[in-house]
């Protein structure tokens, strides 16, 4: 269900309100509790967790340059849903951590598990499989 324009307009500018008014840490994590809809991200105060910029959903990725840090960003679509992020801060590069990155390196090990599954499966069904070609 595609929501209509006016629901649009007020969530942006809930959105842009809380942006606006929410100048510090504290602040910001008291808004997400008070009006965020993600609850993975709600049980951690609004805690995305450290990404590359790569990995950052496709429209936060080009706002995340010109968001400062200790900013908010502007209203970001995704998917069927509207978001803003808080850049606590930048890093160039470092090494991942189970401490900081344990969600995406979870994430990365189900990946990997899959695809094995699918290997192996590919694997079993070509040696099951026999095709006669007459010509």
């Amino acid at each position: 269900v595609v929501p209509a324009d006016e629901e649009i307009e007020k969530i942006t500018t809930l959105l842009d309100s809380i942006r606006a008014t929410c100048t510090t840490k504290e602040q910001f994590e008291k808004a997400v509790q008070k009006f965020s809809t993600d609850t993975q991200t709600k049980s951690k105060n609004g805690d995305f967790g450290w990404h590359s910029i790569y990995s950052l959903p496709g429209k936060f990725e080009t706002r995340s340059d010109s968001t400062l840090v200790g900013q908010i960003c502007p209203p970001v679509q995704e998917d069927d849903a509207y978001a803003i992020y808080r850049i606590d801060a930048y890093r160039k590069d470092r090494r991942y951590t189970l401490e900081d990155d344990w969600d995406l390196i979870a994430e990365q090990a189900k990946n990997i598990a899959a695809q094995k599954k699918l290997i192996d499966l590919v694997q079993k069904w070509r040696n099951e499989t026999f095709i006669d070609i007459r010509l």
